[in-house]
């Protein structure tokens, strides 16, 4: 059976290990080109969920037909004391159905009254919204959401055409792939500027700070980054381990430098100087239902970049780190697949397993100073 493009380049999707921009211009160019010549698409956009200022949220316009973006939508518009969605992206967005729309007795749908839904067979879908630079007269609109690995929605693709389009499963299972695609282009090019921005940020403030690395004959040091909100259990094992070493070098916690200036410098300075470095990822977060669930703080994800970055410096002597994290976290953003991550064991019931912390980490220590 051959396969369609939309199944091939969510395969392809997937094989990709690194989008930087211009890989990721290049696969927006070939969904163009199938939209435009296999869909009969003429207007097409995706949009990404993002907080305003007046801290509502708003869909933004990340790729379309047109290289000048239009300001980010709301969700919803108040009319005569009503809240309304403002179009049917927001619609489809908060709904999280796929939306194939056209007007009632096959009319433009800015001149329609009423929509029928040939996707999902939703009913009362709001007004159609023309976007101001959108100089063609659609009569169908195809909306779907976008979904992460977590079937979380963070956007959606609005596709339109001058013709009136009837749906195929045939259709419908392309797009779906598309859309898979789209995600995982998407998430691969964040992180990689997120990679490219503190990899820039690390060797510009090592630039700054690299005549400070410990000098033969100083006590080495092992600096301890977690965040504000770690699992205090955690810590203090953490803390009980490193003092059984203290013979072997001095532990500086980012939480007890307090000298006056500029506290990320000094942080930057600490772990520039450290022959070891501890990074406890995870942070507590409590979700809807009142549990306790983890995940990566970004500061200690900066922090843990430089001391990757120090493993391979060629000044004085390696850093070697070890990464601490919450089993129930999903995949770690960056890539630290050289450096074996430490799971924090707990019994089935959640209850830290203090024994097994404490014997890994004293293991992983004891690898270090060898």
């Amino acid at each position: 059976m051959i396969k369609g493009f939309g199944s091939q380049i969510n395969q392809f999707s997937l094989s990709v290990d690194i989008v930087n921009e211009e890989t990721l211009r290049s696969f927006y160019g070939l969904i163009e080109s199938f939209i435009r010549e296999k869909l009969q698409i003429s207007f097409y956009e995706i949009l990404a969920k993002t907080k305003g200022k007046d801290n509502k949220f708003y869909l933004k316009s990340i790729w379309g037909s047109y290289e000048e973006e239009e300001g980010p939508s709301p969700f919803f518009q108040e009319s005569d004391g009503k809240k309304r969605y403002h179009g049917q992206t927001p619609y489809a967005f908060e709904t999280g159905k796929p939306l194939w729309i056209i007007g009632d007795g096959k009319k433009p749908l800015p001149e329609a009254t009423e929509y029928v839904d040939l996707w999902s067979s939703q009913k009362d879908i709001p007004e159609y919204w023309h976007y101001e630079k959108n100089d063609i007269i659609p009569r169908t609109s195809i909306i779907l959401p976008i979904k992460n690995s977590k079937n979380q929605i963070w956007g959606v693709i609005n596709l339109e055409s001058e013709v009136c389009l009837k749906p195929s499963p045939y259709i419908k299972k392309e797009l779906n792939y598309i859309c898979a695609a789209i995600n995982n282009f998407f998430q691969l090019s964040e992180h990689h500027k997120i990679r490219a921005r503190n990899t820039w940020l690390a060797v510009e403030n090592l630039r700054e700070v690299v005549a400070s690395r410990i000098s033969i004959g100083s006590i080495p040091s092992v600096f301890i980054a977690s965040p504000s909100t770690a699992d205090e259990e955690v810590m203090g094992e953490v803390l009980e381990v490193l003092d059984l070493f203290s013979n072997h070098f001095e532990v500086v916690n980012w939480k007890d430098i307090e000298m006056s200036g500029n506290i990320n410098l000094q942080i930057i300075k600490a772990i520039s100087a450290a022959s070891i470095g501890v990074c406890y990822f995870s942070e507590k977060v409590e979700n809807s239902s009142g549990d306790i669930n983890y995940r990566d703080n970004p500061n200690v994800l900066f922090e843990a970049g430089m001391l990757h970055a120090l493993t391979n410096i060629p000044v004085n002597a390696p850093v070697s780190w070890i990464p601490i994290r919450e089993q129930s976290e999903g995949n770690i953003p960056f890539d630290f697949a050289s450096e074996r991550i430490l799971i924090v064991p707990r019994y089935k019931n959640n209850k830290l397993n203090r024994e097994k912390l404490r014997s890994e980490l004293s293991k992983r220590i004891k690898g270090i100073l060898k």
